[in-house]
């Protein structure tokens, strides 16, 4: 039910904020997938799955927002939730950018749960199609948390779709 309600939500600022779109979009949205590399302890495998972002385009150069991802592997589910910056070395058709994010992450396995502090040092870039669209091919990034104080160094990559509105 608590899913629900944020795809409903999401549906609704989309479709209110689509007529309404201004020459400088001050909201960006991405949708993609993700892959997460994950190593620890002579431990690796890779997780696939998704993200969703959404930042605020304070200026040209800075945004403020968050990302939420699931991937999943081998019956390990991970949820990430980071919020943070972001700055944009160019606003042109290439816009390339740096990141970091804190936030959380929610593990669950063999019907147990847990919870760890998760940040994400990063970047990548957009190419901008139209007024409204980008495609993004890369996002890379450094993503670290510990579950059950064992840290785990992580390789975080993403690609998708960008919406300006």
């Amino acid at each position: 039910m608590r899913k629900l309600w944020w795809v409903g939500l999401v549906v609704m600022v989309l479709c209110f904020a689509m007529p309404s779109m201004a020459q400088n979009s001050p909201f960006q949205a991405e949708v993609g997938y993700t892959l997460l590399h994950i190593t620890c302890c002579g431990f690796s495998a890779t997780a696939n799955g998704g993200n969703a972002e959404l930042f605020y385009n304070a200026n040209n150069w800075l945004s403020l927002g968050g990302d939420v991802a699931g991937v999943t592997t081998n019956g390990l589910n991970i949820y990430t939730y980071q919020f943070g910056p972001r700055i944009y070395f160019s606003r042109g058709t290439f816009q390339p950018f740096a990141q970091v994010l804190l936030g959380g992450a929610h593990f669950t396995a063999g019907g147990g749960s847990a919870n760890s502090f998760n940040f994400d040092l990063g970047g990548g870039v957009d190419i901008k199609v139209s007024q409204h669209f980008a495609v993004r091919p890369v996002e890379v990034g450094y993503e670290h948390f510990s579950i059950t104080g064992v840290g785990f160094n992580n390789l975080r990559y993403s690609a998708g779709l960008v919406f300006y509105f």
